[in-house]
């Protein structure tokens, strides 16, 4: 298998995330080798050599956040003890770093608060470790779902869409769903299994902030919502522009 080929498997398909999450649950002591040394992970190794080139801030790369995902993986499995803390905290801070980089979450008025959850002693321990805010909240959402904690949505729905892409003059056509999930903190954010590693700019995070806050300005329970993006003939997880507009704003509507 050639590099783009095990990057669309691993990436394109979320094997790489699927892997992770298998590993949580029987071999956390693989997480916690691939984490602190990527260069023996064939996987790793191969999203690295495969995921395309767009320059920009390394925190941003695929197989930067990739490997943030190996890493939560192995906390969320209790790979690193009590003696590990320093070590921990300077990683949460590199991921949240990562996910205010990325600029896939909307930055409304308030978030839901990072808080433990009863069953799961590692994103508890996580909890304790994050503040309140987007970024903590969504590596909370992904925690929980390495751990196998998430519950299945209860509603969902898609549009179609037309958007920018990095390369200049290239248009992209995809779909955009969201999924309604229930007891998760209140928010707007990307799909943990599939969108973990999707960058994209401060004008693609401007029409998620629009649409959020214009479809609950004046609601007073506001719910967990995932969007994912499917992007068609696209290799690549980053999108650049605004021209995404007021399109979440449908698929928000419907899912409120």
């Amino acid at each position: 298998m050639g590099p783009h080929e095990a990057w669309d498997a691993l990436i394109g398909q979320s094997l790489w995330m699927d892997a992770c999450r298998d590993a949580a649950a029987r071999r956390p002591q693989f997480l916690l080798g691939w984490a602190r040394e990527p260069s023996e992970c064939w996987s790793l190794e191969r999203i690295e050599e495969g995921e395309p080139r767009s320059g920009g801030d390394p925190l941003v790369r695929e197989s930067t956040r990739a490997l943030h995902v190996a890493w939560l993986a192995a906390l969320v499995a209790g790979a690193y003890g009590t003696a590990d803390d320093e070590e921990v905290r300077r990683r949460l801070a590199r991921v949240v770093d990562a996910w205010t980089a990325a600029h896939t979450l909307p930055r409304p008025r308030a978030f839901g608060e990072v808080r433990g959850f009863g069953g799961h002693p590692g994103v508890h321990r996580m909890a304790d470790l994050l503040a309140p805010g987007p970024a903590g909240s969504m590596i909370m959402l992904q925690a929980l779902w390495l751990a196998g904690g998430v519950p299945a949505p209860v509603r969902r729905r898609e549009i179609g869409v037309v958007f920018e892409s990095s390369a200049p003059g290239e248009g992209l056509a995809g779909s955009l769903s969201m999924e309604v999930l229930p007891e998760g903190p209140p928010g707007l954010f990307p799909h943990p299994r599939t969108m973990s590693v999707f960058g994209a700019d401060q004008e693609f995070q401007r029409a998620l902030t629009s649409a959020w806050e214009f479809q609950t300005r004046e609601r007073r329970n506001v719910p967990c919502l995932l969007w994912q993006l499917s992007i068609t003939g696209h290799r690549g997880r980053r999108v650049t522009g605004g021209s995404l507009g007021p399109g979440p704003r449908v698929p928000v509507a419907r899912s409120l």
